[in-house]
C-alpha cells in the first residue's frame, strides 16, 4: 500500500503537466471562441465601465463640494451634502457639455461648409504641391494624387472598388445598420450616465465592500501594501488628469489665438484639436501640429504655413519646457523612451483611453519598482554590515 502511495505521489506532477498541456492546447485551438466571449462580455459591461470613468472624473469636484457643504452652518445643507453635491456636479457637467457643443459644433459646421465651398481651390493647390515634390525626384518618390483619391474612395460606402455605385439595397442596409448603431450608442450613453450617478452615490459602500473583501482574503501585510499602492495610483491619476486638463486649456487657447493672428478660417477647430490631443504625450501634440500645418498650407499657402509651423514649434517648446514642468512638478518625470513604450502598449490595449492613462500607470509602476529596489538594497547593506559569525 505504501509503495502504491509513493508511486501515486510521484505520478501527480506528470498528471498535472499533462492536464496543463491539454488545457493550453485547447485554449490555443479555441482562442477565437475565448476572444468572442470576452468581446461579448465587454459589449455588455462597456457602458458601466465608461460610467465608472465619468464618475471617477466627476468625483474630484464632487468631493470638494461635499467638504464645502459639510462645513456649512445650515444643517439643511450639511445633512443633504451628498445629494446636493451630485445635483450640482451633474448640472455643471451638462451645462459645460452643452456650452462646448454650442461653441464647437457651429464652428465645425462653418469650417466644413467653408472647406467644401473652396475644395476645388484646395485640390488644385494640393496637386501643385504633389507635382512639385515629384519633380524634385527625392529618392525616387512618386506621389500619385489619383492613387490617394482611389484609396479614399475605397473607404467610402457609396462606391465599390471598381468605382461603380453600390446597389440601393446595400445603401438601405447600410443606413439601417447606421441607425441601429446610433441607437445602441445612445442607449450605452444613457446607461453610462445613469450608472455614473449611482457610482458616486454608492461610492462609500463600494469602497467599503472592496476594503472588507481585500482584508478578508489577504494577510495584514499584503492588505497594507494594496491600500498604500491603491492610494498612490489614485493620487497619480488625479494629479495627471488635473494637470493635463489645465495644460490642454492653456495650449488650446494659445494655439487658437495664434491661428486667429494668421487669419486661419479653422482657428478654433485647430486649437480645440491640439488641446485634446495634448492628453497624449509627445505623439498627440506632434501629430496635431503636423496636421495643422498641412491644413494651413492647403488653405492659405506655404508662406503662411511656415509662419504657423514656427509658431507651433515655439508654443510646443514653451509648453514642454515651462508650462508642463510647472504644472506637474517632478511626479511624472519619465524618460521619453519609457513614455513611447507605455503609450504604444496603452494604445494597443485600450485605444485612446489606454494612451491617456498609460503615463500615470507607468509613473506608479516606476515608483513602486524603485521603492522595491531600494528596500532590497537596504536589506543587503544591513546584512553586509552585520558581523560574520565565522569570524568569531
Amino acid at each position: 500500500m505504501k509503495k502504491f502511495s509513493s508511486q501515486f505521489r510521484a505520478a501527480v506532477p506528470y498528471f498535472i503537466l499533462a492536464v496543463a498541456v491539454i488545457i493550453s492546447y485547447r485554449i490555443i485551438t479555441e482562442f477565437h471562441v475565448i476572444l468572442n466571449f470576452f468581446s461579448g462580455f465587454w459589449n455588455i459591461v462597456k457602458p458601466f465601465f465608461y460610467g465608472f470613468i465619468l464618475a471617477y472624473l466627476l468625483n474630484i469636484p464632487f468631493s470638494a463640494l461635499q467638504r464645502l457643504f459639510g462645513k456649512a452652518k445650515w444643517k439643511f445643507f450639511a445633512k443633504r451634502k451628498k445629494g446636493l453635491s451630485v445635483i450640482i456636479v451633474y448640472l455643471l457637467f451638462v451645462v459645460t457639455v452643452a456650452f462646448v457643443l454650442q461653441l464647437v459644433i457651429p464652428a465645425l459646421y462653418n469650417s466644413i461648409v467653408y472647406f467644401v465651398t473652396n475644395f476645388a481651390a484646395y485640390y488644385e493647390r494640393a496637386l501643385m504641391y504633389v507635382n512639385y515634390i515629384n519633380d524634385l525626384d527625392i529618392i525616387s518618390i512618386d506621389i500619385s494624387i489619383d492613387g490617394i483619391m482611389a484609396a479614399v474612395q475605397n473607404q467610402l460606402h457609396f462606391v465599390s472598388e471598381d468605382g461603380a455605385f453600390v446597389p440601393m439595397e446595400m445603401l438601405v442596409d447600410g443606413f439601417a445598420s447606421t441607425i441601429i448603431n446610433l441607437s445602441v450608442a445612445l442607449l450605452n450613453t444613457v446607461l453610462a450616465f445613469v450608472s455614473s450617478v449611482y457610482f458616486l452615490l454608492e461610492k462609500e459602500k463600494i469602497l467599503s465592500f472592496i476594503n472588507r473583501m481585500t482584508r478578508a482574503i489577504t494577510s495584514d501585510g499584503v492588505y497594507k501594501t494594496v491600500v498604500k499602492n491603491a492610494h498612490s495610483l489614485n493620487k497619480n491619476f488625479k494629479q495627471y488628469l488635473r494637470t493635463q486638463t489645465m495644460d490642454a486649456l492653456i495650449l488650446g487657447t494659445i494655439v487658437t489665438i495664434e491661428m486667429l493672428v494668421i487669419r486661419s478660417p479653422f482657428a478654433l477647430i485647430i486649437g480645440v484639436t491640439l488641446g485634446l490631443l495634448n492628453y497624449i504625450p509627445y505623439f498627440g501634440s506632434l501629430f496635431g501640429s503636423v496636421a495643422a500645418v498641412i491644413v494651413i498650407a492647403l488653405t492659405q499657402g506655404i508662406p503662411v504655413a511656415a509662419i504657423a509651423a514656427v509658431m507651433l514649434i515655439i508654443t510646443q517648446n514653451l509648453d514642454g519646457n515651462v508650462i508642463q514642468p510647472k504644472l506637474m512638478g517632478g511626479s511624472f518625470r519619465i524618460s521619453p523612451l519609457l513614455v513611447i513604450i507605455s503609450i504604444t502598449i496603452g494604445g494597443a490595449v485600450s485605444g485612446i483611453l489606454g494612451m491617456i492613462f498609460a503615463i500615470p500607470i507607468v509613473a506608479f509602476l516606476k515608483d513602486m519598482t524603485e521603492n522595491t529596489i531600494y528596500n532590497f538594497e537596504r536589506r543587503k547593506m544591513e546584512k553586509d554590515l552585520l558581523p560574520d559569525e565565522t569570524d568569531e
